[in-house]
């Protein structure tokens, strides 16, 4: 990736603590629903939320952060729940703030 063009225009130095580059999105409300969401994230999962009533709160927030209200989703047949892994560590291609001070 850091050959594409523009992409080092994206990131900040190498950050040998993260192993990584930090970044920020060009829009600051990017970055800040993304904070909003792992942080709800957290909590939903400790509360044991179903994946549905998880869904239904990021499409409201991600909406909020337009300043738009979310259309409903009841009338929505989103399907029955699906497998999914819930061991915390399958994937961590945005690491958590938890995991982050684990370095």
């Amino acid at each position: 990736m850091l050959k594409l063009a523009g992409f080092r225009d994206l990131i900040q130095d190498f950050d040998a603590r993260i192993l990584g580059y930090r970044w920020r999105h060009q829009d600051a409300r990017v970055d800040a629903l993304q904070q909003q969401v792992q942080a709800f994230i957290a909590s939903a999962e400790e509360e044991g939320l179903s994946r549905r009533r998880v869904f239904e709160r990021i499409w409201a927030m991600a909406h909020q952060s337009l300043s738009r209200i979310a259309p409903p989703l009841d009338h929505l047949n989103l399907g029955s729940s699906m497998p999914h892994l819930s061991e915390p560590w399958y994937c961590c291609a945005e690491p958590t703030t938890q995991q982050l001070q684990g370095f």
